[in-house]
């Protein structure tokens, strides 16, 4: 299946044309008192799975009282912005208590991130290969009434807050009937909420990736060597550079071309609000973003997440050769026009070395040596083996493979020919092989929604988990 990058560009310019930053309030329930928001949880409570309402309802309903109380003085808009990643995932499933329905499009969603996050902790495999098994119930999740972007609360953040093991992930309601955006779902799904649910892998990986550039400290003062400066941005980013190799290896190398495409549509919508014009093709940033309280972001720079995925890529044990070279080289040719020109990496921004110990960073460099230490990041995570698995490499779990390559290339060609694409493939192989077909024919994109919902309509249907929830789910 021949990758063009014209076509890419095109398909690009299709999702710039959504309202990315819609937010969407008709997704908050009305409330007059907090006796309202206790009914419409209770009520979406009967749409939730049991395992869900023994685990994270009681815990919510246990906790929320004091959660309020701590709310007390902020006004209602305040303080329900915060509770909503809470209760939203219970009461946006109950039909008819918000006037923006969106429960047929949680269910998709629900679908999807049950069916990525199992493909990581499959109990029968892990015991195999005697990798400590995680807890095995998927997040949760729900669509934001305003618009963040997509993120996930892990199961370690909700434990410590509510005492449940149970990881949240959200979207922005205004994504809620663009499933070929859910690609990202692979990186909070299968990225931060399996990542975190391995308690110990984070901090292994932290040391593996310093080992990877340099074997002594990072200085805390003075001049920073190459390796050393590399050591602590990867080691920094980790969390997030860690999310997108666990999204390849579940979704493929397209992972990679989708993130690209959508990072460049919120940037030239972003454009839009100071009257810049939308470039014709992807662009990425090249240039670390600083935060308010002049951290650096946690995400890697833009451009670099292609070269990290590029890592994966090319050691992708059960993917083939000609393949893995077919995608690098396209990816390469995606990045090198997402960087328009430019040759050089801004990193600024103050970095974790540890707990007590944070570095001022102000440097610029060439973009050719930052890709190849996101090269050499991509390969380590994909390839190493980890006392936190078992000594297991993470591809030992899960990894994108000639059958699964089979599969999204079986998919996209029906998609291609307006065919239903239900029961083809798996939740991954679906959005691949809709990926797959929007490089090549970005025309098709409404059919693809079409044919995705339908898919993953019948995947919430069939799911081990939600399938048993609702009135009649007792005669099949």
């Amino acid at each position: 299946m021949p990758l063009d990058i014209d076509r890419f560009s095109a398909f690009y310019r299709g999702l710039r044309t959504i309202d990315l930053y819609r937010p969407e309030p008709g997704v908050l329930p009305p409330l007059t008192s907090v006796f309202d928001l206790n009914r419409v949880i209770t009520r979406g409570a009967a749409y939730i799975p049991r395992v869900y309402r023994k685990s994270y309802l009681s815990a919510l309903q246990e906790n929320l009282p004091y959660i309020l109380a701590s709310l007390e003085n902020q006004p209602q808009a305040n303080w329900f912005a915060w509770v909503e990643p809470l209760c939203a995932p219970i009461y946006q499933h109950a039909p008819n208590q918000i006037v923006t329905q969106v429960w047929p499009q949680l269910r998709r969603f629900t679908a999807v991130v049950s069916n990525l996050y199992r493909s990581f902790t499959n109990a029968n495999k892990r015991a195999s290969l005697n990798i400590p098994l995680v807890s095995d119930t998927p997040p949760l999740a729900f669509f934001q009434s305003y618009s963040s972007g997509p993120y996930t609360i892990p199961s370690d953040v909700i434990e410590r807050l509510l005492g449940a093991k149970i990881g949240i992930v959200s979207l922005p309601a205004a994504y809620r009937d663009h499933p070929v955006l859910w690609a990202t779902l692979t990186h909070e799904v299968c990225g931060h909420d399996v990542v975190h649910a391995d308690a110990e892998l984070i901090p292994e990986l932290v040391q593996g990736i310093r080992s990877v550039f340099t074997t002594g400290p990072i200085p805390s003062r003075g001049e920073l060597t190459p390796d050393a400066l590399y050591a602590l941005l990867w080691s920094y980013w980790v969390d997030e550079a860690t999310s997108d190799v666990y999204g390849v290896l579940n979704l493929g190398p397209t992972f990679a071309l989708n993130m690209t495409a959508f990072l460049a549509s919120l940037e030239a919508r972003a454009g839009l609000f100071g009257g810049i014009s939308p470039p014709q093709a992807p662009r990425l940033r090249t240039e670390t973003v600083v935060l308010p309280d002049g951290s650096m972001d946690r995400h890697p720079t833009d451009i670099l997440r292609l070269y990290l995925a590029i890592g994966v890529i090319e050691n992708l044990h059960s993917l083939s050769e000609d393949r893995r070279n077919e995608y690098v080289a396209f990816i390469q040719a995606v990045a090198a026009q997402a960087a328009d020109g430019v040759t050089e990496v801004r990193f600024s921004g103050k970095a974790e070395i540890n707990h007590a110990n944070w570095r001022e960073i102000s440097t610029t460099v060439p973009l050719a040596d930052a890709a190849t230490a996101a090269r050499r990041v991509g390969k380590y995570i994909a390839t190493a083996q980890l006392k936190a698995l078992g000594g297991n490499s993470i591809q030992v779990i899960e990894t994108w493979d000639d059958a699964d390559e089979e599969t999204a290339r079986y998919v996209a060609d029906r998609i291609a020919k307006g065919q239903a694409i239900t029961r083809a493939a798996d939740d991954a192989q679906l959005l691949a092989g809709a990926m797959l077909a929007l490089i090549n024919q970005p025309e098709l994109y409404a059919v693809a929604a079409y044919l995705l919902n339908a898919a993953l309509d019948d995947s919430y249907r069939r799911d081990p988990i939600w399938r048993a929830v609702g009135p009649g789910s007792f005669f099949g």
